[in-house]
């Protein structure tokens, strides 16, 4: 291995630099043209288009300075995010960024994606942070970043552990955009059958108060639907360190649990909570009612470890489980729930027996039968897929710590790909 040395950012790079909002703000996005990045944008290691905007060639000239190129670092430097960071996706180009997210862009000799892991380091991290300026409101300055000290290794070396680090995101981005494609399709599915009817256009239908549906098929409640609607403690066990957790709505993800982020409690408080139905089983649903209300979670393996908070309600259908998770992640019912079914002004929830009233269209057994066969393989392949992304997630944020500390030796390569051995 090479001798690391210790640099500042502004010695590794050849811009810094943030960028700015389009006067007018809002009023100037547009359909479609040049891409304006924000801090929503942007997360660690990964790059969200959702909340993406748009601005025409006039406003774009005017933030020609900022124009980002391939392989530019993002990295936020106000807010709450402050010090998220990735790369920009090359299909994206050619963009700008707004006043709240800094390009930092490498010179020849350091490649940029060693930076971005060597930022997203949590002790890198740390240090950062802790010359952010700014009381109630955070802020990195570009003198700040510039004169960040960093470790490199040489470019070789660098490379070597790119390779071994991203191979692992692409792993991992592969693994989302499978459960994009699985998603979609179990959603056009529902939409054909539950939404269009499309199956049983030839059968004799019956007026409701939500619409026409098939003869035989009922609207109950979602009480009606369950065995049993419940939601975790109402009050919050004290931390203790442990192997045995507590679970809120800010640890729910799009297809699984943030286990990262989940809070140790006793054996004795895990237990009680357990007793008091707080655990979820296999094939539970699970709704967030509190915070983020509208997140949903299909459980395909009982979290033998794990109680939930009252953020969230349980739901243990007595019908298929699978109908019930895609009903409740269907964008319109999802719009139903939140405009006729929450409480409150300033702090808006869904109580328990809101969530009992929520109406659902009841299909024939047969029916129900048939979608399960049709969608059990794919909704399960993403809760498998979504389970391989936390192991890789913490494989990779394992090797950064051990990769950027210098505790893992770089190994020859082996049929062509690099491993390493602590």
């Amino acid at each position: 291995m090479s001798e690391w040395q210790i640099k500042k950012i502004k010695d590794v790079t050849v811009k810094v630099g943030s960028g700015s909002t389009p006067r007018g703000g809002q009023s100037v996005y547009i359909e479609n043209g040049y891409t304006l990045i924000r801090s929503q944008n942007v997360y660690d290691f990964k790059f969200e288009k959702d909340g993406l905007v748009f601005i025409g060639e006039e406003h774009a000239e005017k933030l020609k300075s900022v124009t980002l190129q391939k392989n530019d670092i993002l990295l936020n430097i106000t807010g709450d995010s402050v010090g998220r960071c990735c790369i920009v996706p090359s299909e994206l180009l050619p963009a700008r960024v707004n006043q709240h997210v800094a390009i930092i862009r490498t010179n020849d000799d350091n490649n940029p994606k060693f930076l971005m892991y060597y930022l997203n380091d949590p002790s890198n991290k740390e240090r950062l942070l802790n010359q952010v300026h700014g009381g109630t409101r955070k802020a990195l300055t570009k003198g700040i970043i510039e004169e960040f000290e960093i470790k490199v290794p040489s470019l070789e070396e660098q490379n070597q552990i790119v390779s071994i680090l991203d191979s692992l995101d692409q792993k991992i981005e592969l693994n989302s955009k499978m459960n994009e494609n699985l998603e979609m399709t179990v959603r056009t599915l529902y939409k054909n059958w539950f939404v269009d009817f499309e199956p049983f256009k030839n059968e004799e239908f019956e007026e409701t108060k939500f619409g026409k549906i098939p003869n035989g098929w009922k609207i109950v409640s979602l009480d009606d639907y369950c065995n049993l609607i419940t939601d975790g403690a109402h009050a919050s066990p004290r931390e203790f360190p442990n192997d045995k957790f507590i679970a809120t709505v800010k640890d729910i993800e799009e297809y699984s649990f943030n286990n990262s982020t989940f809070k140790s409690i006793s054996d004795e408080d895990f237990e009680k909570l357990v007793a008091g139905n707080c655990q979820p089983i296999k094939g539970d649903i699970l709704l967030s009612k509190d915070g983020t209300i509208g997140k949903v979670l299909y459980i395909s393996e009982t979290l033998k470890n794990v109680v939930l908070l009252s953020s969230i309600a349980i739901l243990r259908p007595k019908f298929s489980s699978y109908y019930l998770y895609t009903y409740l992640r269907d964008p319109l019912n999802k719009e139903m729930i939140i405009n006729g079914y929450v409480s409150g002004s300033a702090l808006t929830r869904l109580v328990l027996k809101s969530i009992k009233n929520i109406p659902i269209l009841l299909p024939k057994d047969e029916v129900l039968e048939e979608f399960d066969n049709k969608v059990e393989n794919l909704i399960e392949q993403i809760s498998a897929n979504q389970e391989e992304n936390l192991y890789l997630i913490k494989t990779r944020d394992y090797l950064i710590k051990k990769l950027m500390s210098g505790d893992i030796e770089l190994s020859n390569e082996i049929k062509g790909e690099k491993i390493v051995t602590i």
